[in-house]
């Protein structure tokens, strides 16, 4: 299982990269679908991650993408 994870890893930093897309969030998508072919229940991995953490970087995602749409980061 965890050489598994590490090439859907990659491959999703690949895809992430190709598509333009935020790793992160595909990461978090990627990991829901990896818990459920591991047979982890969905709420036990949902409660693993850090609600602040995921806030914080959440409302810098949304910063710089509000950034990046009025071209202040040009």
């Amino acid at each position: 299982m965890a050489l598994l994870s590490l090439i859907v890893l990659c491959i999703t930093l690949v895809v992430a990269f190709v598509c333009k897309l935020n790793s992160g969030l595909v990461a978090i998508a990627v990991s829901l679908l990896l818990a459920r072919i591991a047979g982890i229940p969905d709420k036990f991995l949902i409660s693993s991650f850090n609600n602040s953490l995921f806030l914080m970087l959440l409302g810098v995602m949304y910063l710089f993408a509000i950034a990046q749409e009025n071209k202040t980061l040009e």
